[in-house]
């Protein structure tokens, strides 16, 4: 067992997780499959729980992770890890990847012939190709992502003395920006805690209290905030004002304490998140991957807390309520690129007038035409969290927390910031067409 281990965690820390060895020429690769994509976005990151059965013994259980240090001149490198779980030994190494030049095996986990198959994580789902290879006395089996290969979502191992199995615990497509909670003024989320207290005759009572917090000000590297304890009625009975600094980087994990959490989907009052699980001490606590800072629920005898409210806080009409306000979108196409201006001009009777401008390399208007827009007031919920996605865009204009939608069929992906669009890529058969916040003037 201690052999086999060791050999494992060798392979591990090689940076590919690839466990299909085929020593026959590789199969002509499926098209569908996104070759070393995996590789391709720094601060990338996942993470392994590989548990081992060997005969006469109990299981062994590791945690591996990877994450992308850096991508450049067409080749990633990886930082991977693999410890116990639940200790603090951890070992690492680094390895490169040439991304447009995949070896024989992972051109092998691509084969046309293997067949494509979706697996449901319960937190995610992944469609992969299912690579079987029998050798050297073991039946192996992976499940090989076709749109982040060569990443493994499921490996079994049957050996004649023991078993291997190796299920993928956490994904990140992108590096999460630990403040992103914090950067949109108008936010708000309360959480709702009750406390059982033990009675005579088994008989229980029980306490509830509510806590709220709202995002007063969102600066480019800080932010101030309130914490209210609201009464039965939902009002503060008391608050306080706090200030919170962004420091420190997204994708520091040099650092990082090494530990056993895994994803899952909590459901709450407030919706269903994405969150970090993990269990310790009698406490089991779920917490926002998207937004840091964010506790989705926590149980424990006699005690619970979940999330009852999350307002993302954007306001899609916020532009178009103050006249003057105006911001210019700059989309590239090749070698072709067009610029667009957009300002408020007149705002009388709920109703805003856009003056939509195309512009010259000087900045000189084109062309122009007026809209006119429906402007209702504020609600008092701006936008209930649905499940959207956000994601901090950096553009020229600067900095937006932005809510990213993706239209497949049309192959448009659209990030908006109370409802202007900062950022959109179209993918096309000859290309990728990128639109961008270039310039934004709010009065």
């Amino acid at each position: 067992m201690k052999r086999f281990c060791l050999s494992l965690a060798l392979f591990l820390l090689a940076g590919s997780v690839n466990f299909a060895q085929d020593p026959k020429p590789a199969a002509e690769v499926d098209p569908a499959v996104q070759l070393m994509n995996l590789y391709r976005v720094k601060g990338r990151s996942w993470s392994h729980r590989v548990i081992t059965w060997q005969r006469g013994s109990g299981p062994s259980v590791q945690i591996s992770s990877g994450w992308v240090r850096e991508v450049k001149d067409g080749r990633a490198q990886v930082r991977s890890q693999i410890g116990s779980a639940g200790r603090g030994s951890v070992s690492s190494s680094d390895a490169n990847y040439q991304l447009d030049d995949p070896n024989h095996k992972s051109r092998a986990d691509a084969g046309k012939d293997a067949p494509s198959v979706e697996l449901d994580l319960g937190w995610r789902k992944f469609r992969c190709k299912k690579v079987k290879l029998d050798i050297e006395g073991a039946q192996r089996t992976s499940w090989i992502s076709t749109e982040f290969h060569p990443l493994v979502v499921k490996h079994v191992e049957m050996r004649e003395n023991g078993t291997t199995i190796m299920n993928l615990q956490s994904f990140l497509e992108a590096p999460v920006d630990p403040w992103l909670l914090y950067r949109k003024q108008g936010r708000k989320w309360t959480q709702e805690t009750s406390i059982r207290i033990g009675g005579k005759g088994g008989v229980g009572l029980g306490t509830t209290s509510k806590m709220q917090y709202r995002v007063k000000e969102a600066r480019e590297n800080s932010a101030s905030w309130t914490m209210s304890v609201l009464d039965d009625k939902g009002k503060p009975s008391f608050s306080q004002d706090q200030e919170m600094q962004f420091t420190g980087s997204a994708i520091e994990r040099d650092s990082a304490p090494f530990a056993d959490t895994g994803m899952q989907l909590k459901s709450c009052p407030a919706g269903e998140f994405l969150c970090w699980y993990t269990k310790q001490g009698g406490y089991e606590t779920w917490s926002s991957v998207n937004w840091p800072g964010v506790l989705v629920a926590m149980a424990a005898k006699d005690y619970s807390m979940e999330l009852t409210e999350f307002d993302l806080g954007h306001d899609e009409q916020a532009f178009f309520r103050t006249q003057g306000n105006s911001y210019e979108l700059t989309t590239t196409a090749g070698d072709s690129t067009t610029v667009v201006r957009c300002e408020i001009t007149q705002l009388a009777d709920g109703k805003a007038t856009c003056r939509t401008a195309s512009l010259d390399a000087d900045g000189n208007e084109i062309s122009a035409a007026d809209s006119v827009h429906e402007v209702p007031d504020a609600p008092d919920t701006l936008m209930a969290y649905a499940g959207q996605v956000e994601e901090l865009v950096v553009t020229p204009a600067g900095s937006f927390p932005a809510i990213r939608s993706t239209d497949d069929s049309a192959g448009r992906t659209t990030w908006k910031w109370n409802g202007i669009t900062v950022r959109e890529v179209l993918r096309g058969p000859e290309g990728e067409t990128v639109s961008e916040l270039t310039a934004l003037n709010l009065q």
